[in-house]
């Protein structure tokens, strides 16, 4: 009981799970609020897959480690999201004239509780494995992104069945959590640093499974080129989600949540290298203040995931609007890579650890997507996205529904 005490009151004086709590709640309510169809169990997959990440934050430090088994210190962390949604979906209940009361509270309220085990679960799987604190992010937010991605595209054959969806998502994540799982048995070097590995300070901050989320997110990016940029332009919008939510993935665990950020005598000594690049806001804002460890974590996840869409334009020359929407899904990279270094830079000497600042920014990326898909549910014709999505029709930014 003491020891219970202990992590409660730890866990209590972090932002990032407080951030985590009261995010949860804003968006169980404000999914809940609208239709119960698939965009929103989607939706709120991804919702739970990000505050799951967000309230775990990095590992605890080596003497609590030591005391606390790993299960039970993520479900400690996992209580306060979960919490928070269970929270809003009974005052919703209870509040008289409470419109997101009823199924549709329950099934958005299940689903980001679903997402924040599964997250959970991939997180606790690849730290085993011997992956770092944001490369085990990476890999819990890229699957539950495209487990997401394969049930929006499975889901327009199904017409407001809430459950049918969620357990297209569930199955589409378990079957590419096999696959990963397959592919670690294949090769079990990759996912386990060893000192031959280790080279210099870039493969320090960066493990082994990065290379393989480098290329996951590259094959994801080729497949939107090829599938929504060229195969099937009406439904362009779609790689710009694919686009920008694998670089949520990638590139913000491993810009905030870094190993290197839980030790503080590295930090320290990078932060006091003479170098030309910390001289001037622009650069410091395009390499930050630790030149040897941003340009990986932030530009380079940008150039992997924003140089397919400038190919198709470069490619679509002669058709204007197929490359204005290319360029489109390059430009909407680029912005959130400026965003990702604004809060970097400048949040950094203010809000303190990695495990807040990448709070900020799952919880900044929840608002987006939200925001997002309300503006193009506005923008829909045929009414509400869910609608549209699940009675089968085509819907898009650019084209009404067919």
């Amino acid at each position: 009981m003491n020891l219970a005490w202990l992590l409660i009151r730890i866990d209590s004086r972090r932002p990032a799970s407080w951030l985590a709590m009261f995010g949860a709640a804003a968006a169980a309510w404000l999914l809940a609020a609208g239709p119960a169809g698939p965009a929103a169990i989607i939706a709120a997959w991804s919702v739970g897959a990000c505050l799951a990440v967000a309230a775990i934050g990095g590992p605890l430090p080596p003497p609590c480690g030591t005391l606390v088994a790993p299960l039970v210190w993520l479900s400690y962390r996992l209580a306060w999201p979960a919490l928070g949604a269970v929270a809003c979906m009974v005052a919703a209940t209870i509040l008289p004239g409470g419109e997101p009361a009823g199924a549709a509270g329950n099934a958005a309220t299940l689903a980001i509780l679903v997402g924040m085990a599964a997250a959970s679960n991939a997180v606790e799987a690849a730290r085993k494995r011997g992956a770092n604190a944001a490369d085990a992010a990476s890999l819990a937010l890229l699957l539950a992104a495209s487990a997401a991605m394969l049930a929006w595209i499975g889901a327009r054959n199904r017409k407001d069945d809430v459950l049918a969806v969620l357990g297209l998502v569930v199955g589409a994540w378990g079957t590419l959590a096999a696959a990963v799982l397959w592919i670690d048995r294949q090769r079990d070097q990759s996912m386990t640093a060893t000192s031959s590995d280790v080279t210099s300070r870039g493969d320090m901050v960066s493990g082994p499974l990065r290379r393989w989320l480098y290329r996951g997110g590259m094959a994801a990016a080729l497949g939107g080129m090829i599938g929504w940029l060229f195969l099937n332009p009406q439904d362009a919008v779609l790689d710009v989600w694919l686009s920008v939510g694998c670089f949520v993935a990638l590139a913000v665990p491993a810009a905030l949540l870094a190993d290197i950020h839980h030790a503080p005598a590295w930090h320290r000594l990078l932060r006091s290298m003479a170098t030309k690049i910390e001289s001037g806001w622009v650069r410091r804002l395009a390499w930050g203040t630790d030149p040897a460890y941003a340009v990986p974590s932030t530009w380079m996840h940008a150039a992997v995931l924003g140089w397919p869409p400038l190919v198709a334009a470069l490619l679509s020359a002669g058709a204007p609007e197929r490359a204005a929407m290319a360029l489109g899904v390059t430009a909407a990279v680029v912005a959130t890579a400026l965003l990702l270094r604004l809060l970097e830079t400048a949040v950094s000497r203010t809000l303190g650890g990695g495990e807040t600042l990448l709070a900020v920014a799952l919880v900044l990326a929840i608002a987006a997507g939200l925001v997002g898909m309300g503006i193009e549910s506005a923008l829909t014709p045929s009414g509400a996205a869910g609608r549209a999505v699940g009675s089968g029709e085509r819907f898009s930014l650019s084209a009404p529904p067919t």
